[in-house]
């Protein structure tokens, strides 16, 4: 396991100058806020997250379920960032529901798929999770420190 202490050299691997690395920085720190799995991360829609109220909805995740799960603040400012001042400089009408997207404005999942790994199916349909405690839980239990912020 790791300290709190590689997590966050870990974190700050990403080159945060340039375009993928905020999003990279932005996908690592969603990871690390959520525990979120891999492919739940890439099938994330944008209409998925909610950096105001912190939190993302998982779609057909694990038992092909819905669930809301609590991301902390400095996830939420780095989601916000990715998809205010970078993602729209990536996005194509092919990828424009992805929450990230490559260099040459693929989306993620269509990687995926190319790559040969199993498809994502989303649905509209939400989980009624009491996401105010979930919400508490991991204000008061997660690592992070919540005053680190990406720079402008």
């Amino acid at each position: 396991m790791l300290t709190s202490d590689q997590v966050e050299s870990l974190l700050n691997q990403a080159d945060v100058e340039t375009h993928l690395g905020i999003r990279d920085r932005a996908m690592m720190e969603t990871f690390y806020s959520s525990g979120i799995r891999c492919g739940e991360l890439i099938a994330l829609d944008v209409y998925d997250v909610n950096t105001d109220r912190e939190v993302l909805t998982v779609r057909q995740g694990k038992g092909n379920k819905d669930r809301v799960v609590p991301i902390g603040t400095r996830a939420s400012t780095w989601l916000r960032k990715w998809t205010s001042d970078v993602r729209p400089n990536l996005v194509t009408e092919s990828s424009a529901q992805s929450l990230f997207v490559s260099k040459n404005g693929a989306d993620l999942r269509s990687l995926q798929e190319f790559l040969g790994h199993a498809r994502l199916n989303t649905t509209q349909i939400y989980t009624h999770v009491s996401i105010q405690r979930l919400q508490e839980v991991h204000r008061k239990t997660h690592p992070a420190k919540p005053d680190i912020k990406p720079s402008k």
